[in-house]
């Protein structure tokens, strides 16, 4: 600064006082991470708190952070930064809901000061800037890496950082629990299918009907049954591995189940509707031979035919059942079949990867819902085999 003026050299210190002062605003010009340490160590100055080895983190994990500052920052609720507006970052990414408490504090012969921040690794995912980082932050761990970890505001870059860690996401002890849990739920769901025919017909029956467990499928009944043991199964597994039993369940999620509920519904009334109008028209036929003797031979076929459509079809095989009528195979049947094992694919896939319910578009739930509009509009002159 030789070749200044005074004044100069006056306004260039003014400018970085500006400079110095506009970096304080933001957590990263403020303060650096150096570690992740041990929350009981009692002296934590000079790295002394700092766990020898890279740590492994979880779900629903406390982590410490050893953060070096000057010692004119204060952690509290009234300076800056308000420890109520820190949060956890993981490879670069903020992780809402995971808001800092302040720990031991400590400073050094050389004025600076560690202070360690304590945080619950939470999988919020209430906003889709949760569900981004998370799934960003899941795929660098499934991909074996490790992370970097720090601190910083929800809308800031994250603080100088030179921790670590390993993010384990499914933990084999938790998983282990899991499968057994859906094994043996599995086991007494298709149990209780088989001895109460829960996922057959259940139309009006007349005295020759098929008994309860001889009865057709009901491609609405197994489609409700199948959606809701995967919401089931995903929340269990979501909070197995998580720890957070109000995992989110998105709203997309919920209409997907409202609309299964309601084809089956809407489904279940249209059989029972053409069962009664059926059994009426049989009765009337009844009556018409019984005063027209001679016609009988000529009527006899749709006296049987109306006989059979009075009562619950007997099962000719699982997919058969599924995918035909009276008429033979059903193109509006087969659709509504591949249309839900393609959700269901995806809704599993996106559960096993991120540890979180997908949030499916009102597109996909359009396309969900025209195809559920479609079947049940066409099973109305649809005819029991």
């Amino acid at each position: 600064m030789k070749n200044y003026t005074i004044w100069q050299r006056a306004i260039l210190v003014l400018l970085l006082a500006m400079a110095s002062a506009g970096t304080a605003q933001t957590v990263s010009g403020t303060f650096k991470v150096v570690c992740v340490a041990n929350p009981g160590a009692q002296d934590v100055t000079h790295s002394k708190a700092c766990l020898e080895r890279t740590p492994q983190l979880h779900f629903h994990d406390v982590v410490t952070l050893a953060v070096q500052h000057a010692p004119d920052v204060s952690f509290d609720d009234v300076g800056e930064p308000n420890p109520a507006n820190l949060m956890l970052f993981l490879q670069g990414k903020p992780l809402p809901g995971t808001l800092a408490s302040v720990g031991r504090s400590q400073t050094d012969e050389d004025e600076v000061t560690t202070t360690l921040l304590t945080y619950l690794v939470s999988h919020d995912l209430n906003t889709e800037t949760a569900r981004r980082n998370w799934k960003e932050v899941l795929a660098a761990a499934n991909s074996g890496q490790q992370l970097t970890i720090s601190t910083g505001l929800e809308n800031g870059p994250a603080a100088q950082s030179d921790a670590k860690v390993e993010f384990v996401v499914l933990r084999t002890g938790r998983l282990v629990v899991w499968f057994a849990i859906a094994t043996v739920g599995l086991i007494v769901f298709f149990v209780i299918a088989a001895r109460t025919g829960a996922l057959r017909d259940k139309e009006p029956v007349g005295p020759d009907a098929a008994a309860p467990t001889e009865r057709a499928f009901s491609l609405s009944r197994v489609q409700m049954a199948l959606w809701t043991v995967l919401v089931l199964y995903a929340y269990v597994f979501i909070w197995l591995l998580t720890g957070e039993y109000k995992a989110t369940i998105p709203a997309s999620v919920v209409g997907l189940m409202g609309i299964t509920l309601a084809t089956f519904g809407t489904a279940a009334a249209v059989d029972a509707t053409k069962v009664q109008t059926n059994k009426e028209k049989l009765q009337t036929l009844t009556q018409k031979l019984a005063q027209n003797p001679p016609e009988r031979a000529i009527l006899q076929e749709e006296h049987a035919a109306l006989q059979r459509r009075t009562t619950v079809s007997r099962s000719e095989g699982f997919f058969r059942d599924l995918v035909t009528s009276a008429e033979g195979a059903s193109l509006h049947r087969l659709q509504f079949i591949v249309w839900t094992l393609a959700l269901a694919a995806v809704f599993v896939v996106t559960v096993w990867r991120t540890v979180g319910m997908p949030d499916f578009d009102a597109t996909m739930l359009g396309l969900m819902g025209i195809t559920s509009g479609t079947y049940v509009g066409l099973k109305l002159p649809e005819n029991k085999k």
